[in-house]
């Protein structure tokens, strides 16, 4: 069973590389050439109301796919942390904290013991990925014995920051940004190509890293 999970995690860590390296031909397309080539096309490819919302300087046009791509990628992360996580617990269930709580409504129609380890373990990852990285992070150390290096924490906390910022303040930094980054409050955020293949590289080296912990401290077939 834990061989199987061994496989598992690897097609998590190898579909996160995949998904990460799809980026790199999106962010190709803030090439000058690319945007000229949708300006001179947008009457033939777009409807009226489409061409309403092409940008019409180059510098909105590489912003806007930049923090695309950006976005995506921090979502193709957090899916391998959260999937990360879920594994750990299907493989040790006796890891699941002891003060987990189940209403019998909860359980009325789980039919295994496996199933009820696999809702408590979903109940779980739910909670955790609701509260900031910086708690995330802890999370991994102290509850998965998974450690993150200092460069790791702050690069993925500042991730965290600058995503939450694109989307629910319209880009623009808040304090809480500035606190972990050379941001001030009310900077507006242009993140760049080279900001994205940071942060590309960062999360391919963090995966592998905790990959590597987990097969040998969680999932390691017993002899």
């Amino acid at each position: 069973m834990l061989s199987r999970t061994v496989r598992q995690l690897l097609d998590l860590l190898n579909r996160l590389v995949k998904q990460l390296d799809t980026l790199v031909p999106f962010l190709a397309l803030t090439h000058a050439p690319v945007y000229r080539l949708v300006q001179s096309h947008e009457t033939k490819w777009f409807t009226a109301e489409q061409r309403a919302a092409i940008p019409h300087s180059l510098g909105v046009f590489e912003t806007q796919i930049t923090h695309g791509a950006f976005l995506l990628g921090y979502s193709y992360s957090e899916a391998f942390l959260a999937d990360l996580m879920r594994q750990v617990y299907l493989a040790r269930p006796r890891m699941l904290p002891k003060d987990s709580q189940l209403n019998y409504s909860d359980i009325r129609d789980l039919r295994s013991f496996r199933a009820v380890i696999a809702f408590l373990t979903e109940k779980e990852v739910t909670a955790l990925f609701f509260r900031g990285m910086d708690e995330m992070v802890e999370y991994f150390e102290k509850r998965l014995g998974l450690g993150w290096n200092p460069d790791e924490k702050k690069k993925a906390i500042v991730a965290s920051r600058l995503r939450n910022c694109i989307i629910h303040n319209a880009a623009i930094a808040d304090q809480r940004l500035a606190a972990v980054s050379d941001y001030s409050p009310g900077d507006t955020i242009r993140l760049h190509s080279s900001d994205v293949h940071e942060f590309g590289i960062m999360m391919r080296g963090l995966a592998q890293s905790l990959w590597n912990q987990a097969k040998k401290r969680h999932l390691r077939s017993k002899t």
